[in-house]
């Protein structure tokens, strides 16, 4: 939706639970720039509940590529799974 919008209005909202483990309990949002203000003035007071530790290494996994590379060896082993229950 975000490549198609031609106006910057697309809010991107997801969670590492299903990607990382189920156990990982972390959201999070990507808002427009036009949006920060408006979002910091109205809901910024809220603290964040998630870890620091949790925080920086799921920055790391993302900053490295190993978060990219996991989301891809997982789709790889998902079609080899899909492929072989057809097949059987």
């Amino acid at each position: 939706m975000f490549a198609l919008s031609k106006s910057d209005d697309v809010i991107y909202m997801n969670t590492f639970s299903k990607t990382i483990s189920p156990s990982l309990r972390v959201g999070y949002m990507v808002l427009p720039k036009c949006l920060l203000k408006k979002f910091d003035s109205r809901l910024g007071f809220y603290s964040c509940t998630v870890p620091t530790f949790e925080q920086l290494v799921i920055a790391e996994l993302i900053n490295s590529g190993d978060f990219e590379r996991h989301i891809n060896r997982v789709r790889r082993n998902k079609r080899r799974e899909l492929i072989r229950t057809v097949i059987a």
